[in-house]
């Protein structure tokens, strides 16, 4: 079965074209077409859920809503980046200490609960397009303004950004300078000074452009796996939850194991000195030992945190030369790419996305040495001749 994966710009077109005189979309055609004859199904992510939530036009929403529930058929909701970021760092782990995730039922369970929450909440919007969401849309905006804050601080200085990046890679210990600038400021405060900085910004030197092209791959894996650190808390939020879920005796014991694959230092002393008690029970020492792995993560990389923040890069780095500001919409684009480990074909009617995709589709497949063979397509055209030539091989 080959497996589909259409981003937001390809339900816009699709719903567009419902909404004028052109009639049914390219895309839809061959998409019913081939789902309909059971050789290719149509998946959707939270992230379209949160997209179409946005949409001002209560008609465009419902449209997009019920035109997604229909192409996955209220059932093929992918569990998401989130989740699949996670998912390869239980894969790194494992790989040292196969011991290492003592309770799977826990992310299991948060994975399937999260896919029914967002197929409830489409299902909502499609049958109710009313529904009061304000809340939602004033805190998407407000994490979007945020993103675009810290993206017109780079902007705005972005030989300082590419030299700070390198430097902390080649460090070690990845640490962003950034992390505070939203810190306490207001939507309006924020929106006033992208506005401010958007003025300032100005084109990468030669020289930062060449490095950032040489490292680009390194950054993205460093900077991609620092992600789990924020992404373990928010997944794995009851008490003691995130304390059964690892067995950390297990994975200090197993360092050595570690140290043999990827080049990283000992553990700190306390923790190769705790007892077994409190190796289980202590959330300082539970801490210290995931932040370290996840150190040693990003020298080797996750595949959905690297896709997510390759894309992040590209981006960055055209709308710097090109003396501009990403829209909010880049952390979207960030969390469609990661879909690029799950399924066989993505859709984009974005160039720019298309041709970052492109790229990392041709790479993924390069290191998985042909197993993760990914097409990227941008009309109706190609998704059907993709389709033709993967069922005739």
């Amino acid at each position: 079965m080959i497996t589909i994966y259409l981003d937001q710009s390809i339900y816009s077109e699709m719903v567009s074209e419902q909404m004028s005189e052109d009639g049914e979309s390219g895309f839809a055609q061959v998409l019913q077409d081939f789902q309909g004859s059971g050789k290719a199904e149509i998946w959707l992510s939270p992230t379209h859920v949160i997209e179409t939530a946005q949409a001002t036009d209560l008609q465009v929403r419902q449209r997009l809503a019920s035109t997604m529930l229909n192409l996955i058929q209220a059932r093929r909701m992918w569990r998401g980046y989130e989740f699949e970021a996670i998912d390869d760092f239980f894969s790194f782990l494992t790989l040292f200490a196969p011991a290492a995730i003592r309770a799977p039922e826990y992310f299991i369970r948060h994975s399937e609960a999260s896919r029914q929450i967002w197929l409830g909440g489409l299902a909502l919007l499609s049958a109710y397009p009313e529904i009061r969401i304000d809340n939602v849309i004033e805190t998407l905006a407000l994490a979007k303004a945020r993103n675009q804050l810290l993206h017109a601080t780079f902007a705005a200085n972005p030989n300082r950004w590419v030299t700070q990046m390198i430097r902390t890679v080649r460090g070690g210990i990845i640490a962003n300078e950034y992390v505070d600038v939203c810190s306490g400021k207001s939507f309006e405060q924020i929106r006033s000074e992208i506005s401010q900085l958007s003025s300032k910004a100005c084109r990468l030197s030669k020289s930062d452009l060449r490095l950032l092209n040489k490292e680009r791959e390194t950054i993205a894996r460093a900077y991609g796996a620092m992600e789990i650190n924020r992404l373990l808390p928010i997944t794995f939020s009851l008490p003691m939850e995130i304390l059964i879920v690892f067995d950390v005796p297990h994975i200090v014991s197993r360092w050595s194991n570690l140290q043999a694959l990827v080049p990283c230092g000992p553990l700190p002393i306390r923790v190769r000195k705790a007892s077994q008690k409190e190796l289980l029970s202590d959330p300082a020492i539970l801490q210290t030992v995931i932040q370290h792995a996840v150190r040693a993560a990003a020298k080797v990389g996750l595949i959905s945190t690297e896709l997510s923040f390759q894309i992040i890069l590209r981006d960055l780095q055209k709308c710097i030369n090109d003396k501009e500001i990403p829209t909010g919409g880049l952390v979207f684009d960030a969390d469609h790419a990661a879909a690029l480990k799950r399924f066989d074909i993505i859709a984009t009617a974005d160039t720019n996305l298309f041709d970052s995709l492109s790229t990392m589709a041709r790479s993924i497949e390069k290191r998985s040495q042909g197993v993760l063979k990914r097409n990227v397509v941008t009309n109706a055209n190609q998704l059907e001749k993709t389709l033709r030539d993967r069922l005739a091989a």
